[in-house]
């Protein structure tokens, strides 16, 4: 079995466990929020261990990286709800708890 393949194997295992997660907090926000912490957390943790410091030291090396990140989707980005989003979503249920 190829390298690739362990690769995403492992990934489709990560997944299930996070959805996996998910699904048993559902609608309890503050479970879930628990979730996406550790997401952060471990996202913050890779990059600061593990991928800073194997970044490449040649420029052909470093050309490899940014041509992969170029046909792969770029850099991995967890993006943040804004808390304006937050306070309408709750406007939203306001609204609608009051005209039921």
């Amino acid at each position: 079995m190829s390298e690739e393949k362990r690769f995403q194997e492992d990934f489709v295992a990560i997944a299930a466990c996070v959805h996996h997660l998910v699904e048993r907090s559902e609608g309890n926000a503050v479970e879930q929020l628990k979730v996406l912490r550790f997401l952060e957390n471990l996202h913050q943790e890779i990059r600061e261990n593990h991928f800073q410091p194997s970044l490449p030291t040649s420029r052909h090396e470093l050309y490899a990286l940014l041509r992969e990140m170029e046909s792969e989707g770029g850099w991995p980005y967890i993006p943040r709800m804004q808390l304006r989003a937050l306070l309408m979503n709750g406007e939203q249920s306001t609204t609608t708890d009051e005209t039921d």
